[in-house]
């Protein structure tokens, strides 16, 4: 395999891992802005690097041309990426998790201040029943 190819490989995972540290870091501290900046980076980069392992995968010859050095370090920045992607994960379910509850608060909140909908029952009453649904929609895509 030609330096270059492995030098840019090198250069993809080393930096999606240092974006997903990054946006680790971001959604750590509660700044979603900073971290959603980052999305479309973070999908071109794991794009970049998923077509250069599938060209891999299509031409074994090209993984067993690579020096052993240049293997070794291949290696160690494939370990530190799928570290970084594991802390992300993380990162990124807390952050869905707070959400999820702090929207879940909203609604409760919202629903105990409404008060309860008019409904009519039989003889013009009104009707007792449940109350309607909460007005408060999550998004909960991250």
């Amino acid at each position: 395999m030609s330096p270059p190819l492995v030098a840019d490989a090198l250069a993809v995972a080393d930096r999606l891992a240092a974006v997903l540290g990054e946006e680790s870091a971001a959604l750590r501290g509660l700044r979603l802005a900073h971290a959603f900046a980052l999305t479309d980076t973070k999908s071109a980069l794991a794009n970049a690097l998923a077509t250069q392992v599938a060209n891999w995968r299509k031409q074994p010859q090209l993984w067993r041309a690579i020096a052993p050095a240049e293997r070794t370090r291949l290696n160690q920045v494939l370990a530190k990426l799928r570290a970084a992607a594991g802390d992300n994960a993380i990162a990124l379910q807390a952050a869905r998790d707070a959400h999820q509850r702090l929207f879940g608060a909203v609604a409760e909140a919202v629903d105990k201040r409404r008060s309860p909908p008019a409904r009519y029952g039989r003889n013009a009453r009104p009707a007792r029943g449940p109350a309607r649904p909460s007005g408060l929609m999550q998004d909960s895509r991250l």
